[in-house]
């Protein structure tokens, strides 16, 4: 017999038709969607294009610039000469065909002689012959079409080290978009975002490269479509043209730029297809003599991300499609970066890596010649390192003796007098046993120019010492001079020039507050001269001398004597620290019988005089923010100073037996 029909029955089977009816007609439709949008997403343009184009960044990029580009994305060179790259504002109109003869054009270091033009071919032949591009031309042949694994752009400041890092950022974004689903292309995992990760030396950087970024997206419809709301400060979320059509959050399986302050912990795990470590060379360094691990350092952070790249390689091959990008200024030739310099130079890492090295001169346009002759004149030795991006030994000469010479004077009748117009500052390092002490006073007129007028150094051995060696009951002589003596000698020579300020070192002088007096009591501030304040005062002091804005007087013949001035100054190492917040010293040679109390105690006179002079705030607050008591007084004391200033002019100070120079 046939089974019963009943009501019930009819309903149950109309339900179950409705379901498999439902789910077939979605999986046709889903089906249609992908194929529909397979053929909608068109292939990605190169870089050089998406960069031009309105549709894309509508930027102009400067020949050097679409050059590097060019070679890091596996793009043809250009051999003959080209006419259409060059900005029109660097163009001489007097000459404009001459000057579009060829599309690079290189300048000297103040960027107003031109010495070379180039086609791209030509311009990488001869960075590599220079060292200044790992890749020969013929290497570049064979990786047509392939972009780079790994990129190390070592370039000066102001050198358009982020834009370049940007532009690929938002073109590594625009790529992944014109795949239907980059989960699948690549094999990866369909519950796990891209990632695109920006790593810079704090948080605060790090937001900053995305800002970028997310300008580049939100001003694009080709991009501001993909766009899952709301991003946030550390992060944005794109969707895939999948997760649309399947209804799938960004969150789950999209596209994710995230930024990160360089930290190893937080940067293990997720799957990269590109890493940016901007400003990598001032990352904290591991120094390789010190064996220790960080967290923060930078090779604990390469670590970290260079496993994370290797998920990513183009379908049906073994050529990687990710990138670890290093862009950075250099800092010292202990850092990781200097490290993976000279393994690709060396050939120890794979073919598909590359390390340029570009000054700022030859690829900045905009950068005016006058700010480059500038920066030189206040730091030679810091405009090789910061804009001719080259890495600087670790311990360097701190002077050029032809910068000392140009600020070198014979002793003259205007040596140790004070001149109208003129305030007086003083400088002292505290020295009672192992070191002298030395006490430079520095006459400073309203535009920052100064004069030393005094510098003595009292030191064991020099004659006149026996005068402040301290005694025992019996009258002899000890082996360290005396700090009442000293003080004494410090508030004569601070009233005799009628000086409105200076400084000494806290944490070497203890105890002479207590034995000065007056106003030389609260106006000579005691501070802390550690890393920062040091490195504060040396700039200050290369500056200064650099461009000649001190007359220091000395004899021809000091520079023969090793106890003199300019001899010290002369023989200065520089020393360079690594880091997120890179410092310099100067210091004696690790020599014997050096010294550098001389050095310590101009630099801080001269210190003095731009914090009271420069910049019209007397007292040293702007160095150390624990002496507002000190300076309240000051500021009163100055004042006075001033109605009486008349009265120290004309007047210079006996010698005393005491070294002078």
């Amino acid at each position: 017999m046939p089974p019963q029909i009943t009501r019930e029955g009819i309903l149950s089977e109309m339900d179950r038709l409705q379901k498999v009816s439902t789910a077939q007609i979605k999986g046709r439709l889903s089906a249609t969607l992908r194929e529909m949008n397979t053929g909608k997403l068109e292939e990605a343009v190169d870089i050089i294009t998406y960069i031009r184009a309105g549709w894309g960044l509508d930027e102009t990029p400067y020949p050097i610039q679409v050059f590097l580009l060019k070679i890091i994305y596996g793009l043809p060179l250009d051999e003959e000469q080209v006419l259409d790259y060059l900005p029109a504002r660097a163009v001489d109109e007097n000459s404009k065909e001459r000057a579009l003869s060829k599309d690079i054009i290189i300048w000297n270091k103040f960027r107003d002689q031109e010495v070379g033009r180039y086609t791209e071919v030509d311009f990488l032949e001869m960075l590599n012959a220079e060292g200044r591009c790992t890749l020969t031309y013929e290497q570049h042949l064979k990786r047509l079409g392939r972009k780079m694994n790994m990129v190390i752009m070592r370039m000066g400041r102001r050198g358009g080290k982020t834009t370049l890092s940007q532009w690929i950022t938002a073109y590594e974004i625009y790529r992944l978009t014109r795949i239907y689903s980059p989960q699948d292309h690549y094999g990866t995992r369909k519950d796990q975002p891209v990632r695109i990760t920006l790593v810079a030396t704090s948080e605060d950087q790090a937001r900053q490269l995305l800002a970028p970024a997310r300008a580049a997206i939100q001003r694009a419809p080709i991009l501001r479509q993909f766009l899952d709301l709301p991003d946030s400060q550390d992060q944005i979320r794109l969707n895939t043209q999948r997760n649309i059509d399947m209804g799938i959050s960004a969150s789950a399986a999209g596209i994710k730029v995230a930024a990160n302050a360089c930290s190893a912990r937080s940067l293990r795990g997720p799957a990269n297809i590109m890493v940016l470590l901007e400003e990598y060379g001032f990352f904290n360094s591991e120094l390789k003599s010190s064996g220790r691990s960080s967290n923060k350092s930078d090779r604990e952070i390469y670590k970290a991300v260079a496993p994370s790249t290797g998920d990513f390689r183009i379908p049906g091959t073994d050529h990687p499609d990710s990138m670890i990008m290093v862009v950075s200024t250099p800092q010292s030739k202990e850092s990781h970066m200097y490290e993976l310099e000279t393994f690709i130079r060396e050939g120890r890492i794979e073919d598909d890596a590359v390390a340029f090295w570009i000054p700022t001169y030859w690829i900045n346009y905009s950068y005016p010649s006058s700010q480059f002759r500038r920066e030189y004149l206040i730091d030679p030795l810091g405009f090789i390192q910061e804009y001719e991006a080259e890495y600087p030994d670790n311990v360097q000469s701190a002077f050029s003796e032809q910068a000392l010479e140009r600020c070198r004077v014979e002793p003259c009748g205007e040596y140790g007098v004070v001149q109208k117009g003129e305030s007086t500052w003083m400088g002292v390092d505290l020295g009672l046993k192992n070191d002298g002490t030395t006490t430079s006073i520095v006459a400073t007129n309203s535009t920052g120019e100064s004069r030393l007028i005094h510098h003595e150094v009292i030191r064991m051995g020099l004659q006149g010492y026996a005068d402040y060696v301290e005694r025992n009951l019996s009258g002899d002589m000890m082996d360290y001079l005396s700090i009442e003596k000293i003080a004494k000698r410090i508030e004569f020579l601070w009233t005799y020039y009628g000086c409105q300020g200076g400084v000494y070192d806290q944490w070497n002088a203890y105890g002479l507050q207590s034995h000065l007096t007056g106003r030389c009591r609260e106006a000579l501030l005691h501070v802390e001269f550690n890393s920062t304040n040091n490195d504060r005062v040396a700039r200050h002091a290369l500056s200064v001398i650099n461009q000649r804005r001190v007359i220091i007087y000395a004899n021809i013949e000091d520079w023969k004597n090793e106890e003199s001035l300019i001899w010290e100054l002369a023989h200065l190492e520089r020393i360079e620290t690594a880091g997120a917040a890179p410092r310099i010293r100067l210091q004696a040679t690790n020599i014997q019988g050096r010294h550098d109390d001389q050095y310590s105690s101009l630099s801080r006179a001269l210190w003095a005089a731009k914090v009271g002079v420069e910049d019209n705030t007397p007292g040293m607050s702007s160095i150390t923010p624990v002496h507002q008591r000190l300076a309240a007084s000051l500021r009163a004391r100055v004042e006075a100073a001033r109605q009486a200033r008349g009265q120290t002019h004309g007047r210079t100070i006996p010698n005393r037996g005491i070294r002078r120079f």
